[in-house]
């Protein structure tokens, strides 16, 4: 006997790939991005690394991370996290 197939969920559209490529979700993805534990990544949102709370959620731009860590290193240039 044929199992039937079960109707598709209906639920939110799925994100954009490149927006989710951009975009990291959560202290952990925001955390290693910048190579560092999660509570060095709090602690630099403290003191000002461009991050956005969206309901439970910390979100963060890779663009954006690498213009910070560019910043707060003296350069004029974005620098390039090593993942």
């Amino acid at each position: 006997m044929k199992k039937k197939q079960k109707p598709a969920k209906k639920g939110r559209p799925a994100p954009n790939q490149k927006v989710q490529h951009e975009r990291l979700k959560g202290w952990t993805e925001i955390a290693s991005f910048l190579g560092q534990p999660v509570a060095v990544a709090q602690r630099w949102a403290r003191s000002g690394m461009p991050v956005t709370r969206e309901g439970r959620f910390m979100y963060a731009s890779r663009e954006e991370l690498s213009g910070y860590l560019g910043r707060e290193a003296g350069l004029d240039v974005p620098v390039v996290a090593e993942q």
